[in-house]
């Protein structure tokens, strides 16, 4: 379902870009995106790609990544959040701005804007975006509207994350045998019935073979 939204995505922008280089009439809305799902689904990953691409089609300088989250925007004293927060912007320009785990600057607290200077990086955020279940977007009226593609990274299946860890064995220059291979699977099924919102996905699998070799 991923793939297929993206592909539908990227190909919607180069009908855009096509119809602009020939004279008619397009407008490209902001390409503004937020990513849902669990950890471990691949999120950053499919980041890179997006970078790489729109690069590749002319609608971004350089296509580099640059990949932040809360501890790196967030200050401990007036002021200081909205320079880190403007100096990823300056670093991203031609490129992306990747914000892992951005729900985690809303904070939904009456008094979060005295305690917690999160808030203040979607403050410092809104104006640039303006130039070209989710907490956030409902944190602040204008998000929503700035951020008009929405996609969710889906947990793999427990077949998919076997295949993950093959690669991973694979990866690590080690083999399993086909019984080691089956209790292998068991395992990971387990696991993924009773996994939460904080399920590892390719990180549980890669722990998990780590520290079970």
């Amino acid at each position: 379902n991923l793939k297929r939204s993206i592909a539908e995505h990227l190909n919607y922008v180069k009908l855009l870009a096509s119809r602009k280089r020939a004279g008619l009439k397009a407008s490209i809305p902001p390409l503004h995106m937020v990513f849902t799902g669990n950890p471990g689904t691949g999120k950053t990953t499919v980041a890179d790609f997006i970078g790489e691409i729109f690069h590749k089609m002319g609608l971004l300088e350089k296509g580099h990544v640059i990949r932040t989250d809360r501890s790196k925007l967030v200050g401990k004293w007036l002021g200081e959040t909205e320079q880190k927060t403007e100096a990823a912007i300056e670093a991203a320009k031609g490129g992306v701005l990747f914000i892992d785990e951005a729900y985690s600057l809303f904070t939904n607290d009456k008094d979060g804007d005295k305690r917690d200077f999160g808030n203040r990086v979607i403050e410092t955020l809104l104006p640039k975006l303006s130039d070209d279940n989710f907490g956030l977007l409902e944190s602040n009226p204008g998000l929503q509207s700035r951020f008009p593609f929405t996609f969710h990274f889906e947990d793999y299946s427990p077949e998919e994350l076997l295949e993950i860890a093959d690669l991973t064995i694979q990866r690590e220059g080690y083999e399993i045998t086909e019984s080691a291979r089956q209790t292998l699977l068991e395992l990971i099924k387990k696991d993924h019935r009773n996994r939460d919102r904080h399920f590892g996905n390719a990180r549980y699998v890669n722990r998990l073979i780590s520290s079970k070799i």
